[in-house]
């Protein structure tokens, strides 16, 4: 028996079990202390309800999955480069960093709640990544000589009208030796919709994310050249070993290869803010140079993500390869390079005379053999080229790169340390003689010398950051390249 009187609860179950009618006829005929006893018991429903509401609401938990909504098949590679060339994959790591079960944020009514998994995100990534190769018709034998290794860099889930989700990656092809191939980003984004905090919509939203960053990967045109052999591996010191993985919590692109990403990222359909973010995250192996700034603006890349990409980290110096100019051929070279390598004599003085060019090439001449591409826009070509130069006036060389302006060269760029700036400057002007007395300004110091009638090298010195960028050229085919790059980003 339900004494209502004691017990709303039990009052509640009679009304439950009362049709409308009766309930109307049992509240006409109840004292009035029933009523206060109802009204008490809905309160009481009420109170009891809300913490249950709000403890639902204070985090989301996914049950990681791989369940893409994409199909495999429409984001199939288009080159058959990768079904033709067999290579083994590694594990994905995730290196984000911080509490890995974080996945993003639910951004309802009220204060962001966070949305965390079950499961590990970098299983499901090796996964998908798998499961993706498989479907594309990938050769994944574990004997094969190339290893292809990724590692999770960043992922930003956030439902709020819809579910979103944001993956950057970390890859690197690997030769059996050790030898690094190819080092690279892929992103990839994953949109959604459907009810509310549902973990099977959290779970399409990131494989779908996942599947895009790996279609990128599988379709970037660096990545399938290293595949067949087409780019240089990268050379250690000059003892001949292969050179080690750096660090992966600071991996080191250079300029054109974060270009080449950005742009990849922008014509994939990815926003400013996450542009900007991917670009502030970027490790440059060197600052830009001017010319480089106005190239990237001219391809479309906006103020805010070129500087992003300024005001982000800088790696450390790479290491020298060899002395230039050679005194044999580089035994590490493709038999190709190595036929084709310059092996002009070395000079007896550490640094070269401002001639008609710079050491054996000279101004207006092609890409010799032994030269590699690094940078491709429109008419302008930046190359290396191995053995590559370790020193200048006895300071050590950071990085170099020759510089084509429609095929023929023009410019040289060399960067070192700038804390042996006046060492530097020093022994540049016991070869060169003494400095202009009117150089550009907020350069260090500047170099005219004619070596016919109508032709001219100049060499500037400009600091900066922690690095003085040498650069010498051939006035007049240096402006009009920077001329013509100058139209074309709108200056």
């Amino acid at each position: 028996m339900i004494h209502t009187e004691d017990d709303p609860q039990g009052l509640l179950r009679i009304c439950g079990l009362m049709g409308a009618a009766a309930l109307r006829v049992f509240l006409r005929l109840s004292p009035p202390r029933a009523w206060r006893i109802l009204a008490a018991a809905l309160a009481g429903l009420v109170l009891a309800a809300t913490p249950l509401r709000a403890a639902a609401a204070s985090s989301v938990v996914v049950p990681l999955r791989f369940l893409p909504k994409e199909s495999l098949d429409h984001l199939a590679p288009k080159s058959p480069t990768i079904q033709a060339i067999p290579f083994r994959t590694l594990p994905v790591t995730d290196s984000r960093g911080g509490d890995p079960e974080f996945l993003g944020e639910y951004r309802g009514k009220g204060e962001p709640v966070p949305v965390t998994s079950t499961g590990s995100l970098a299983g499901i990534a090796t996964e998908a990544l798998s499961k993706c190769l498989a479907a594309w018709g990938a050769a994944n034998p574990g004997s094969a000589d190339l290893t292809l290794s990724g590692e999770i860099l960043s992922l930003d889930v956030v439902e709020a009208d819809r579910y979103s989700a944001k993956a950057t990656f970390r890859f690197r092809l690997v030769r059996r030796d050790g030898s690094i191939l190819w080092d690279g980003r892929a992103a990839g984004s994953g949109d959604n919709h459907g009810r509310s905090m549902k973990p099977d919509n959290y779970n399409e939203t990131i494989s779908d994310a996942l599947v895009k960053a790996y279609s990128a990967l599988v379709n970037d045109a660096g990545f399938l050249d290293a595949l067949q052999g087409r780019q240089q591996p990268a050379l250690a010191a000059s003892n001949g070993s292969a050179a080690e993985p750096g660090p992966a919590t600071s991996p080191a692109v250079d300029p054109a290869t974060a270009k080449a990403e950005l742009l990849k990222l922008k014509d994939g359909g990815l926003d400013e803010d996450f542009l900007r973010e991917f670009a502030g995250s970027m490790v440059l192996s060197r600052p830009l140079s001017a010319s480089e700034v106005l190239d990237w603006r001219a391809a479309g890349l906006t103020d805010l993500v070129v500087k992003a990409v300024v005001a982000g980290r800088r790696a450390g110096p790479a290491p020298s390869v060899a002395v230039f100019p050679p005194t044999q051929k580089d035994s590490r070279l493709p038999a190709a390079s190595r036929e084709a390598q310059p092996t002009s004599a070395s000079t007896s003085s550490p640094v070269p005379d401002l001639g008609d060019g710079f050491l054996d090439l000279k101004w207006g001449a092609a890409p010799p053999g032994g030269m590699w591409k690094v940078r491709e826009t429109d008419q302008l070509d930046a190359y290396r080229r191995s053995p590559s130069i370790t020193s200048l006036g006895g300071v050590k060389v950071i990085e170099t790169e020759w510089t084509f302006w429609k095929q023929r060269f023009c410019e040289v760029f060399i960067a070192v340390d700038a804390k042996a700036q006046d060492e530097l400057i020093r022994s540049l002007s016991e070869t060169w003689g003494p400095a202009d007395t009117a150089p550009p300004a907020k350069s260090l110091a500047s170099w005219t010398r004619h070596f016919s009638p109508s032709g001219s090298t100049v060499a500037e010195l400009w600091r900066v950051r922690d690095q003085v960028h040498v650069l010498i050229f051939e006035p007049e085919s240096a402006e009009e390249m920077r001329r013509t790059l100058s139209v074309k980003s709108g200056r």
